[in-house]
């Protein structure tokens, strides 16, 4: 009897260790069939050149097939990351930390993991595509190497991972970023070139920007990265022209020099004239940098009025080193020329030279020179006459034939050219009248 308790004893006990386990078998037994992942296999040409702030996709494999897979349990592994900065940005860029086996980055973060389909919507199995979204505030260009990680859990417990070949990515800046406008607010009409008149095109000038890693490493943004350039305009005062766009980093417009809006410019019945334009930059990624512009032309020949106070003049003109000074600027933007009409040029040069008139002998004043047309930012000409004797109320000049005349050319050129572009080419004739 006691023989027979102890037999019966071990099998209940063994039946109901059985009956309360049954369904932790079935749990441990389903996690021993699930395939345990070996390799990644990146499919097609992966990775490659995306505009900050776009999405791309990338391909891959995971053997054995059967592997689930979930954005949760794939990370990126950014490896060999080499960022460059606009050069006005250098310092900006923050030392990121490497204190694990997954380097996080600021410019990559993986949005989905889903599985590949094929042309009729059928899941391919083992086929996997992530999107990945590029991000970053900064004005930047990132090289990295990315890799991607799966973690798994093996049939001991134990936490895994396998990783990929790297994916070589390279993001860089919108075209908004990477180019920046150069002009002039305005320009003359026409310019003389060996004696001959010539029409001025309006100059647009598509630089590109220059970034720096931390080593000093120089890379330029690419104008190829641009796809689609628009421009908006009447077209019956002004034609576009943006063929140099790539090659000779400008476009230009040609005005019309004979529809009415220029014409009242060169028959003086206007000082200056506009028309609007707007143009358009789409780069592959799809950004947009759109610049709207006032294309503003002058006459190249201006007449403008000097005053000279006689009371003043003939108090001071004996003093060694007097010279009578006139700024031209306030006269000057009464036809677009004003002090900031080019500082949006950083390429800028400019000439002048003045011509004393013969005629007005009856004026002991002499024109000596044109000062304050070499700063760019704050354009001032200032007319200088040396005075040689009294002065008296009344007397004036005639601006058809005794004019003193003032020739001032400013020049630019594009990014990567030495050919000089005239922004302004004016002569202008200075009448004097003497005030009490």
């Amino acid at each position: 009897m006691k023989q027979m308790q102890r037999t019966v004893l071990p099998l209940l006990m063994l039946c109901g260790l059985a009956a309360c386990s049954d369904d932790d078998w079935k749990d441990d037994v389903a996690a021993l069939q699930e395939p345990t992942p070996t390799s990644i296999v990146i499919m097609d040409n992966a990775g490659g050149t995306v505009v900050k702030g776009n999405r791309f996709q990338v391909r891959f494999r995971v053997n054995p097939s059967g592997t689930q897979l979930t954005k949760d349990n794939v990370e990126l592994d950014v490896q060999n990351s080499d960022t460059y900065f606009l050069y006005e940005e250098e310092g900006n860029n923050a030392a990121k930390t490497r204190a694990s086996y997954v380097e996080p980055s600021d410019y990559y973060a993986l949005e989905s993991v889903e599985p590949d389909k094929n042309e009729a919507g059928e899941t391919l199995d083992g086929q996997w595509i992530a999107t990945i979204q590029t991000q970053g505030e900064a004005n930047f260009r990132n090289v990295a190497n990315l890799h991607f990680v799966i973690n798994y859990t093996d049939a001991a417990g134990t936490p895994r991972r396998i990783s990929s070949d790297a994916v070589p990515v390279e993001i860089v800046p919108t075209v908004d970023e990477g180019i920046r406008f150069e002009y002039a607010k305005v320009q003359s009409l026409y310019y003389v070139q060996n004696n001959e008149v010539k029409t001025n095109p309006y100059a647009l000038f598509d630089d590109i920007n220059a970034y720096r890693n931390a080593q000093g490493m120089e890379w330029h943004y690419n104008r190829n990265y641009v796809t689609e350039i628009k421009t908006a305009l009447d077209k019956d005062v002004l034609q576009a022209d943006t063929t140099a766009f790539y090659s000779g980093g400008y476009m230009q417009y040609i005005p019309v020099t004979n529809a009415e809006l220029w014409t009242s410019v060169t028959n003086g019945t206007a000082k200056k004239a506009s028309t609007d334009v707007q143009v358009t930059l789409i780069d592959f990624g799809g950004t947009t940098k759109t610049l709207d512009l006032s294309v503003t032309y002058c006459y190249n020949i201006l007449t403008l009025d000097i005053p000279m106070s006689a009371s003043e003049i003939n108090a001071a003109y004996e003093t060694p080193g007097y010279m009578f000074e006139y700024d031209l600027s306030e006269a000057l933007s009464e036809y677009g020329i004003t002090p900031d009409a080019f500082a949006l040029l950083s390429r800028f040069s400019s000439t002048n030279a003045v011509t004393g008139s013969d005629e007005h002998i009856q004026i002991p004043a002499v024109i000596e020179e044109v000062v304050g047309v070499a700063d760019r930012q704050n354009f001032k000409p200032v007319i200088q006459y040396a005075v040689l004797g009294e002065l008296t109320p009344g007397e004036s000049t005639d601006p058809d034939t005794e004019a003193d005349i003032a020739n001032i050319f400013i020049t630019s050129s594009p990014q990567e050219s030495d050919t000089f572009w005239p922004m302004l080419s004016v002569t202008i004739n200075i009448a004097i009248h003497i005030t009490e």
